[in-house]
């Protein structure tokens, strides 16, 4: 947690509890002073301040010593017998204190209102408040910074992961494209020139335009587009592949890469090839959700040779939309008759 909030905290339980309890007799001698000279009849405004004064540093400094080192015997380091008996020693060292000093703020001749317990009762209950207090708020920040932590972690997890998960996936990639280009240079010049183009564009995406937590739709769709180009290079029918867009597409903003691996995945598992429309891509805007849709003909025999590099990038797609969307996107895979359809809704807002 930032040193801020950790101030922020301890401001708020000092405004909340500290002082007003602190002060607490400066507000009742002003209101009955009768009250405080029943159990003080020499008080003066003048004891009245240097009782406050008094009661805001005992508070402060138990506070502070069972904030920074009972919490840590009792609940940072192993739980020991040593830890126990020092966490105990702290307490009834603090405990006697006081008493010592309360005998010189409160004579023994000072006569209590039936209401009130003796000094020792008093006092033990203070310090069993302070102390809890003391726990309470070391244990909510140690909460909050080991959520943090934890946070951190997941995040950097999830980077080395996309970081090896384009480490696999764009040699493997890239090899093929430019064995494509190789071949188009002798056979279409021109197309190997647009080829070797979209290639730049897609290698600039994948380094840089992506290293980002959201990115303009239009530019993701732009890829995906590329994308099915350099893979149709290979193909026989130009027509396996149709992309769709509809719905107003313009001031989206989506994390990237979401939905490269799905058509990844696609071309690795599609059984026939050959087929007009054999796999089909749609990206619409549906009221206030994007809505995205990548269905195809599978060959399972295919598929099961091919999960091991799918696997990977679909489970770290899935951790992505965990973390950015949390419970708010919906993803469906269904494969049966060997047809096999991804959708994925998410907010337009989040």
């Amino acid at each position: 947690m930032k040193t801020k909030n950790v101030f922020l905290i301890h401001l708020i339980l000092w405004l909340v509890f500290v002082l007003p309890i602190s002060s607490a007799s400066i507000f009742v001698f002003k209101v009955n002073p009768e009250l405080i000279w029943s159990i003080y009849p020499a008080a003066t405004w003048a004891y009245i301040v240097t009782d406050t004064i008094y009661n805001i540093l005992s508070f402060g400094v138990s506070f502070y010593l069972f904030y920074f080192f009972v919490f840590k015997w009792l609940f940072l380091s192993p739980l020991t017998k040593i830890n126990w008996l020092k966490s105990l020693g702290l307490f009834l060292g603090e405990y006697i204190l006081e008493l010592l000093i309360m005998e010189q703020v409160y004579p023994p001749d000072v006569a209590y209102p039936d209401i009130m317990v003796g000094i020792e009762v008093t006092m033990l209950i203070w310090l069993l408040f302070r102390l809890g207090l003391a726990i309470g708020a070391r244990a909510l920040i140690e909460y909050i910074n080991e959520r943090n932590q934890r946070k951190k972690l997941e995040q950097f997890n999830f980077q080395s992961e996309l970081s090896l998960f384009r480490a696999q996936v764009n040699p493997h990639f890239l090899f093929n494209t430019l064995n494509n280009i190789d071949a188009l240079i002798y056979t279409n010049p021109d197309q190997a020139s647009a080829t070797l183009i979209k290639l730049s564009k897609q290698m600039r995406y994948l380094l840089y335009d992506s290293n980002t937590e959201q990115i303009d739709l239009g530019s993701e769709i732009e890829f995906i587009q590329n994308y099915i180009d350099l893979e149709r290079i290979r193909l026989k029918n130009k027509k396996f592949v149709l992309l769709k867009t509809s719905g107003n597409l313009e001031g989206i903003r989506v994390a990237p890469m979401l939905f490269i691996a799905f058509v990844e995945n696609a071309f690795k598992h599609c059984k026939n090839r050959e087929k007009d429309n054999g796999l089909q891509i749609e990206l619409r805007v549906e009221e206030e959700t994007l809505v995205f849709e990548c269905e195809n003909d599978y060959d399972e025999i295919v598929s099961n040779q091919n999960v091991k590099y799918s696997g990977v990038g679909l489970d770290l797609v899935k951790k992505r939309l965990d973390l950015i969307y949390g419970a708010n996107y919906q993803l469906t895979i269904n494969s049966a008759d060997n047809r096999y359809k991804v959708q994925l809704t998410l907010p337009l807002s989040y």
